[in-house]
């Protein structure tokens, strides 16, 4: 016969002529050809092309091999028993693979016996793969256990496999295993398990699978608000994808975030070591969502000491710095330390007490400024607190507190029963209020000094008639009096904000 040509390909194949397409196989050295000699014989379906397509599983060319799968699979129960007997005892490693890959679509419980074998014996990668993804196609229980045991693979392109196997296969167990493999530290076979898990219309129900969901299917923004979202993307920062690692350092600063857990803080400064610049970016990105501004030397001895990053890149982490920065919270001075405040500006601690919904320095102020001074201009009446003359008094409590006005005192006189004696036993000195007052005394405006011991006087913050806030031991009242000269000195007690 004369080398078989394409157009003899196609007229062979409407006339049903299987032997001339077998003869013009013996001579035909074209890879394309044979390809479509190869289908012709699928599409005549005749037994007698079993054989000759079974020897074209061997063939070179992966394309020729294809083809004659693809055959092989339309005469399925017609290649069952020879194909059985190759997967039973050849030797030829590929052709048994190509084999399973057929026997799976045909679908006979015969083959579920020998496909465990290969699929737990061989040594072959691909064979056992081969055999996985065949006993899913054929569905049968009692290759459940035998695929459940590629979970634990050591090969992800086994467990891979197991992953497409698990999705012909719709039953709990299948699922429950798809599930494990959505945990798989590769990539591929988190892929694989979630396309799988969608073909048997599966949906994470509790926050556990959400998180392995969302890891698996690279959809991090779909995580849940917890703790156990930050574990799992402190593990993908670690993944050997890179896209996968950028998208996990935004999402775990987010997420971080929002729920205040500084887990992500280190790990986060630790991948800044990566050599990606996509990663960086995306580093930097997590670490001004995280908002923790112990990130911000970290990012800019990045920028100082690592060379050869690029200018765009240099530019992006530059930006994030300066968000960074502008996310760093002005520091709290008028914090409150259990009973007490510390004056970061000379480091005095004063005691504080809550009387009503007020916050008051149980103590005089005792910081130095221009116009300010000790009763009798003597620092042994330290203890007393300052004098300060009410322009000075204005701006003499620290940041967070303030000089208060007549009506806060006035609320704080009613809530101790009212002016007069009733207020006055409440704010004395081991009086019930716990305000504490301290009899200091004052001073007139020409700096005579008077009633130490007896009274205390203290500047309100209102401005005109200059009112105080008076205390007095002979008569043990308390109350408001108008009328004090600017020039006086007058212990001052501080209000929170």
């Amino acid at each position: 016969m004369r080398n078989i040509t394409y157009d003899n390909v196609e007229k062979f194949r409407k006339k049903g002529k299987t032997n001339k397409l077998i003869k013009g196989l013996q001579n035909c050295e074209d890879d394309n050809l044979r390809t479509k000699i190869a289908e012709a014989l699928g599409d005549i379906g005749d037994e007698t092309a079993i054989e000759t397509l079974i020897e074209m599983l061997k063939d070179r060319d992966f394309d020729v091999t294809n083809s004659a799968i693809r055959a092989l699979k339309k005469n399925g129960k017609q290649a069952f028993e020879p194909l059985l007997e190759i997967l039973k005892n050849s030797e030829d490693t590929k052709l048994k693979e190509n084999t399973a890959y057929i026997l799976g679509t045909i679908k006979n419980k015969l083959a579920v016996e020998p496909l465990m074998k290969e699929f737990k014996d061989s040594d072959d990668v691909d064979l056992r793969c081969a055999g996985a993804i065949a006993l899913g196609e054929i569905g049968s229980s009692d290759a459940i256990d035998a695929l459940k045991s590629g979970i634990q693979d050591e090969d992800d392109k086994v467990r891979k496999a197991v992953s497409i196997a698990f999705g012909y296969t719709n039953n709990e167990e299948a699922i429950e295993s798809l599930i494990l493999l959505l945990n798989d530290y590769r990539h591929e076979v988190r892929k694989t398990a979630v396309e799988s898990l969608k073909k048997q219309e599966w949906r994470p129900t509790n926050n556990t699978q959400k998180i392995l969901w969302a890891v698996a299917s690279n959809n991090m923004d779909q995580m849940p608000l917890v703790g156990e979202s930050v574990k799992s993307l402190i593990l993908l920062l670690h993944d050997e994808d890179y896209i996968i690692r950028a998208n996990a350092a935004v999402i775990l600063g987010e997420i971080a975030g929002k729920i205040g857990d500084e887990r992500a803080l280190e790990p986060l400064i630790k991948l800044l070591d990566d050599k990606n610049e996509t990663v960086l970016t995306s580093v930097a990105t997590g670490l001004v969502l995280l908002a923790d501004t112990r990130a911000l030397q970290p990012l800019k001895d990045l920028l100082t000491n690592r060379t050869g990053i690029p200018d765009y890149t240099r530019k992006e982490i530059s930006k994030k710095i300066e968000e960074l920065e502008d996310k760093t919270p002005v520091k709290d001075e008028s914090r409150i330390v259990g009973d007490y405040f510390t004056d970061k500006r000379d480091n005095k601690k004063y005691k504080v007490k809550k009387i009503g919904q007020q916050i008051w320095m149980a103590e005089n102020l005792n910081y130095e400024i221009d116009n300010s001074f000790f009763y009798d201009n003597d620092s042994n009446n330290n203890e007393f607190g300052r004098l300060y003359e009410w322009y000075a008094a204005r701006d003499a409590c620290p940041k967070g507190w303030h000089l208060p006005s007549k009506k806060e005192f006035e609320v704080l006189i009613k809530s101790l029963g009212g002016e007069g004696k009733n207020a006055y036993k409440k704010l004395i000195k081991g009086g019930s209020s716990g305000f504490n007052a301290l009899m200091g005394g004052y001073s007139s405006f020409i700096k005579d000094f008077y009633y130490k011991d007896d009274a205390a006087s203290f500047w309100t913050g209102d401005y005109g008639g200059h009112c105080c806030f008076d205390i007095y031991k002979e008569v043990q009242e308390a109350y408001l009096s108008t009328g004090c000269s600017e020039g006086c000195g007058k212990s001052v007690r501080c209000i929170k904000d």
